[in-house]
C-alpha cells in the first residue's frame, strides 16, 4: 500500500553544522540549475538548452487549415524488452508548414515490441488520413532497405510512404529547427505530449534521448524541400536519395 509522503524543503541556513562559506563556494562551481536546486531547494526549476530554449516554442489551440502536412517516423533500434527510460524510443511527428511557419500537431513516442509498433503506425496513418504522406528514417545497409520494403508492402500499403536517408550529425541536422524556433516560427498544438517534447529538446544534444528532435529536424527539412518542387523519390525499392 502506498504511503503519503510530505516533501519538506531545506536550505543552507537550515543546517548549522555545515561550513557555509565552503559549501557556498562549492555550489558556485555548479550550473545555475543545479545550484538553485541544491542551494534553495527549488526542484521545479528547469534547465535551458544549449541549442533550444523552452520559451521559443509557442503553444496554441488551433492551426491553419491550409497546412502542408507530413508524418515522420524513426523506429527504435532496441527491443522493447531491453529498453530503459534512456533507451531509444520509436517517435513519430505530425508536422505542417504554412508561409514559412511550422506547426507540430502530434507526437507519438513509445517503447513497444516491433509488432505493436507496426499496429500503432498503421492506426496513426488511418487517423492522419490517406492524403498525409508518411516518411520513415531508413537505417544503413540491407536491414534498413528490408524494413522500408516491409512497411511499404505489409504495413502501409495504400498510403504514400517513403524511406528517408538523412546524412550528417544530428546536431547539424537540428540547426534549421533551432533557427526556426528562435525566430518564433514553431507552434505546438496543445496536447499531452508537449512536456516530454520540451524536456527532450531543451536537453539536446546532451540529453539521453534525441528521437523527437530527430523526427522534427527531418520533417522540417522535407517540408522545405517540398515547398517549391515535388520531392523526388528514388525508384530503387527501400528509400530515397540521401539528404545532406
Amino acid at each position: 500500500m502506498k504511503k503519503n509522503r510530505v516533501f519538506v524543503p531545506a536550505t543552507l541556513e537550515d543546517n548549522p553544522f555545515l561550513d557555509m562559506a565552503e559549501y557556498e563556494e562549492s555550489l558556485n562551481q555548479l550550473s545555475s540549475v543545479e545550484r538553485r536546486q541544491l542551494r534553495y531547494g527549488d526542484w521545479d526549476v528547469m534547465p535551458d538548452g544549449e541549442m533550444f530554449k523552452r520559451h521559443w516554442f509557442k503553444i496554441v489551440q488551433d492551426y491553419p487549415s491550409d497546412l502542408k502536412l507530413i508524418r515522420y517516423w524513426d523506429l527504435a533500434s532496441t527491443d522493447a524488452s531491453q529498453t530503459t527510460k534512456q533507451s531509444a524510443h520509436t517517435a513519430g511527428v505530425l508536422m505542417g508548414m504554412s508561409e514559412g511557419q511550422y506547426w507540430i500537431l502530434d507526437m507519438k513516442r513509445v517503447q513497444l515490441s516491433p509488432l505493436s509498433v507496426e499496429k500503432l503506425i498503421r492506426q496513426t496513418a488511418e487517423i492522419d488520413r490517406v492524403g498525409v504522406p508518411i516518411w520513415m528514417e531508413q537505417e544503413p545497409g540491407s536491414s534498413g532497405v528490408n524494413t522500408i520494403d516491409h512497411y511499404r508492402r505489409k504495413v502501409l500499403n495504400g498510403f504514400a510512404f517513403y524511406g528517408d536517408r538523412p546524412t550528417g550529425k544530428k546536431e547539424e541536422r537540428a540547426r534549421p529547427l533551432a533557427a526556426a524556433a528562435e525566430a518564433g516560427n514553431i507552434f505546438l498544438v496543445q496536447g499531452d505530449w508537449i512536456n516530454d517534447f520540451l524536456d527532450e529538446i531543451v536537453a539536446f544534444p546532451e540529453g539521453n534521448t534525441k528521437d523527437q528532435v530527430d523526427v522534427c529536424s527531418a520533417s522540417l527539412s522535407i517540408l522545405n524541400e517540398m515547398k517549391d518542387t515535388k520531392r523526388v523519390v528514388s525508384p530503387v525499392m527501400g528509400g530515397v536519395k540521401k539528404r545532406k
